[in-house]
């Protein structure tokens, strides 16, 4: 059985990367070449088959989210 693991890039310092696993929180550091080109802090990524994956659906409907959140805090 394979399982995918989903984390978020929570800091990038230098060459590493701190990710916080979606499931449980756990943060993990990892060398920043074995990630794709283009993360950012807040990048979500996929494990899957030995490898990390940006999952930029997963990002985006996060970012409208907390966008949605945002606006009704402050209609409030």
């Amino acid at each position: 059985m394979v399982i995918n693991m989903l984390y978020t890039v929570d800091e990038i310092i230098d060459n590493i990367v701190v990710l916080e696993n979606r499931d449980n929180l756990e943060m993990i550091k990892v060398n920043k070449n074995i990630l794709p080109k283009d993360i950012h802090e807040g990048s979500v990524l996929e494990y899957k088959d030995n490898i990390y994956i940006n999952r930029y659906d997963i990002e985006n409907n996060k970012r409208k989210e907390l966008i949605e959140r945002f606006k009704n805090l402050r209609s409030e």
